[in-house]
């Protein structure tokens, strides 16, 4: 089964030598349930950031693309070990969204995502 359905999110986050991005995962800071039941007003007013995660060969480095969505990156705001599973310890997500915890700040991440969730954590196995 292909879990990579189409064609997923660009970054330009430099890379050391030898590093090569595994996955880029969207997410953001507010529930999607939140953003979608307020539409403009309740994204406006919930302070909702945008959130890249950009899986490596070697890291997992977590990039705040600004309050409009995931087309620009412009900080690194986190790193993590590449061993650190995304998909958490309760297994594989399912639902609407999923939810991560990076230094202490709720990530939350769009069904739409799960499969390249998935290959991340696989890749970790292999």
């Amino acid at each position: 089964m292909e879990l990579r359905a189409r064609p997923r999110l660009t970054t330009s986050v430099p890379l050391a030598p030898g590093e090569a991005i595994e996955a880029v995962i969207g997410a953001q800071t507010v529930s999607l349930w939140v953003v979608s039941a307020f539409s403009l007003i309740g994204h406006l007013l919930s302070g909702n950031r945008f959130r890249l995660l950009v899986v490596t060969t070697r890291r997992i480095i977590v990039v705040d693309t600004g309050r409009w969505g995931h087309e620009q990156s412009a900080r690194v705001i986190a790193e993590l070990p590449r061993a650190t599973r995304l998909e958490g310890p309760s297994g594989s997500p399912t639902g609407v969204e999923h939810v991560l915890v990076v230094n202490g700040e709720r990530l939350h991440v769009s069904h739409e995502y799960f499969g390249e969730l998935r290959i991340a954590d696989a890749m970790l196995a292999a």
